[in-house]
């Protein structure tokens, strides 16, 4: 189960580990919020482990059993120091170009699975062009191998996109990442 965690201004930021939610409470780190129906309210590790004693929690609720007791694992915390909202980044890779344009070749147009595919630079290496996701985008191999070191210009011939740099949110690749979602989130606006 993943734990969404929120930044002090209560912004989905991540999703955590229930490990790793139940560590950062008891450091002071984070607060759980307790979710009745359309509220919540926001809880301290002192008061969290009493509440974790009541038999009242929903069917389905996560425990972690320690020697003396069980704790259960809330669904939202809160930070209590950290304001930011992370920024997005992507790594250029062969895989992230494929699935940037959906596995289609930017020449022919077609759809191919990733073993006929190839990346070609719309400007070649040999002609001054960078590795970048500006200049790198996925090329079925014929269509790679009749273009060659030619510009699209010399080729004398249209692409049907040309590449660019994804821009994505930080909330969009959070909700991209989830596969399990809780219905607690919503109040969050996730």
């Amino acid at each position: 189960m993943k734990v969404l965690a929120l930044n002090k201004s209560y912004i989905p930021i991540r999703l955590c580990s229930k490990y790793a939610t139940i560590g950062k409470m008891y450091t002071g780190a984070v607060e759980a919020m307790y979710i009745m129906g359309d509220s919540w309210t926001p809880m301290n590790w002192d008061d969290w482990v009493n509440l974790s004693l009541q038999d009242k929690w929903p069917e389905g609720t996560e425990f972690i059993n320690s020697v003396s007791q069980r704790i259960a694992i809330p669904k939202v915390i809160r930070y209590l120091r950290y304001d930011k909202v992370p920024k997005v980044s992507f790594r250029l890779s062969r895989k992230s170009i494929y699935e940037r344009d959906h596995y289609t070749c930017y020449l022919c147009g077609d759809v191919f699975s990733e073993g006929k595919l190839s990346i070609d630079h719309v400007i070649p290496l040999s002609k001054g062009g960078r590795s970048s996701w500006e200049n790198m985008v996925t090329c079925c191999k014929r269509c790679n191998w009749d273009k060659g070191d030619k510009t699209l210009s010399e080729m004398k011939v249209k692409p049907k996109f040309m590449p660019t740099k994804p821009v994505l949110s930080n909330m969009q690749k959070l909700k991209a990442s989830v596969t399990v979602h809780q219905p607690e989130w919503s109040l969050f606006g996730f």
